[in-house]
């Protein structure tokens, strides 16, 4: 199997799907892709049997392999990657395996048609996978330079060499990604996972990286306790922080009230509201020890006032909604003392692996979803402007 994206997969519809008598083909770009054993056998069940909140007493089927929440939407790609994340498939990292097996197979015109991805794409990977390596090295060496030397083309537009980062929330998904990017812009991460074993993974990855100032902590954000750990650890390795992103929040579908457990609900509104307004006011005292102290609180478009497009439950509506609360009374109370107060709205948004090929080749065009990549971009700008321009927001038009 060719591993495609999730940004691929979700957009699958019943027609990209031939099911016959002995064989099963897969249309991922212009040529079908005949699946290998054991991938047929699910794949006639998924066909089969396409469910969604949103199919449930629908006049006719969806046209969506995977229907989504929202009737006439498919699944969204964080949904898919988390439902399979529990299944303990990383799709990002084995679509970026797949390809650079692929790559040494067959032409990169072909494996263009086949993947539906662009041919320069296919013919960067082939050359990589094919051992031109110093032809690879000296294109990165000339990309690096004119980086460097050419600021219109220049893709970091800044150091954080000087930056103590908090991340809550970071042992996988967009967390992750903010830890390693961070990491590899310079600056030293404190960062959080509910289990340390996922922080101790993540930590890990950037420390192979060659960045050693990272650091992994437990933190439960439904628990106070674990809270004031975390932030009394981290008060041990340092004497400040200068930047707060608060990243931690259960998601939690649902397509009503009673559809979800009062445990799940008290879980949900928990890590998002209570959990956030904790995290804040334990690491305050390290904040105000910052020149240059940030918080950035990742809310939702679930947090802006009228909004109903989500396949979110009603808990995580309620959570984000506090969020949003929180973060406007707390920019106007802590401008005084210098600190900013930066959220960001967000849809559902694709989120590539950073340390895949993935990352850098995500169409980011008008018409596409909302990357990853672009979150990372608006979070750097906020973070560098200067200590008079406060960004209090970022909303994002749905697509």
């Amino acid at each position: 199997m060719q591993s495609p994206a999730p940004s691929a997969i979700h957009r699958l519809t019943i027609e990209d799907v031939e099911v016959g008598a002995q064989e099963v083909r897969l249309h991922l770009g212009d040529a079908p892709v005949q699946l290998s054993e054991p991938v047929p056998a699910p794949a006639r069940a998924v066909a089969a049997n396409r469910k969604g909140h949103a199919t449930i007493g629908a006049l006719a089927p969806p046209p969506w392999l995977f229907p989504g929440g929202r009737p006439g939407r498919p699944i969204s790609t964080t949904q898919l990657t988390q439902r399979l994340n529990q299944l303990g498939i990383r799709p990002n990292q084995a679509h970026s395996t797949a390809l650079f097996q692929l790559a040494t197979e067959i032409p990169a015109v072909i494996l263009a048609r086949t993947l539906g991805i662009h041919t320069d794409v296919a013919v960067a990977w082939q050359r990589l996978s094919a051992g031109h390596w110093a032809h690879y090295t000296a294109e990165v060496s000339r990309r690096t330079a004119t980086a460097t030397t050419d600021p219109r083309t220049r893709s970091d537009p800044m150091r954080f060499d000087n930056h103590r980062v908090v991340i809550t929330a970071a042992g996988r998904d967009f967390g992750r990604t903010l830890a390693i990017r961070l990491a590899d812009l310079g600056a030293e991460v404190f960062l959080s996972a509910r289990r340390l074993d996922a922080a101790e993974r993540v930590r890990d990855e950037i420390r192979d990286r060659g960045h050693q100032s990272v650091h992994a902590f437990a933190c439960d954000l439904t628990d106070p306790a674990s809270i004031r750990d975390f932030a009394s650890g981290i008060a041990r390795h340092t004497d400040r922080v200068d930047l707060l992103i608060n990243n931690g929040s259960r998601w939690l579908e649902g397509p009503d009230l009673i559809s979800a457990t009062d445990t799940d609900v008290i879980d949900t509104i928990t890590s998002g509201a209570t959990g956030t307004v904790l995290t804040v006011k334990n690491f305050l005292p390290l904040l105000l020890k910052s020149d240059k102290p940030d918080v950035v609180t990742m809310v939702s478009t679930c947090g802006t006032a009228g909004h109903h497009r989500s396949d979110a439950h009603d808990a995580f509506y309620t959570a984000k909604s506090a969020q949003a609360g929180f973060t406007e009374i707390l920019s106007k109370r802590l401008r005084p003392q210098g600190v900013r107060v930066i959220s960001l709205y967000p849809p559902d948004f694709d989120n590539a692996d950073p340390l895949s090929e993935e990352w850098g080749t995500t169409p980011r065009g008008s018409k596409d979803t909302l990357t990853s990549h672009s979150l990372v971009e608006c979070i750097l700008f906020a973070v560098a402007q200067p200590r008079d321009c406060f960004i209090k927001a970022f909303h994002f038009e749905q697509v």
